[in-house]
């Protein structure tokens, strides 16, 4: 997505406090979002990013290119998805899970 925020996933970077290397994952529900600045402060040590379904339209909203989106993409907008097309978009039907739990 034009103008999106993309990491480079390096897995032998790191960790700023024990310097062993780590991955990190952030993972960004639907329902009230973090602050642009807050979501921004946590991306910057991620080396993963995953939606829960509408979670991508905050994240789209802010800016940021999720390199996952998961669950039963009941709640975010064809205008997302197609906005993200280097996101791995992952389809689960399960309706007795929430897309939280899926992600």
């Amino acid at each position: 997505m034009l103008g999106c925020a993309r990491r480079v996933f390096d897995p032998k970077r790191a960790h700023h406090n024990t310097r062993f290397p780590v991955s990190v994952a952030v993972v960004l529900t639907h329902g009230i979002p973090p602050t642009r600045e807050t979501l921004s402060r946590a991306l910057r040590e991620a080396t993963l990013f995953v939606c829960a379904d509408g979670a991508a339209d905050h994240a789209r909203a802010y800016g940021f290119a999720p390199d996952v989106i998961i669950g039963d993409m009941d709640s975010v907008t064809p205008e997302t998805l197609a906005g993200m097309p280097e996101a791995r978009i992952v389809r689960y039907f399960d309706t007795d899970t929430t897309d939280t739990e899926k992600a």
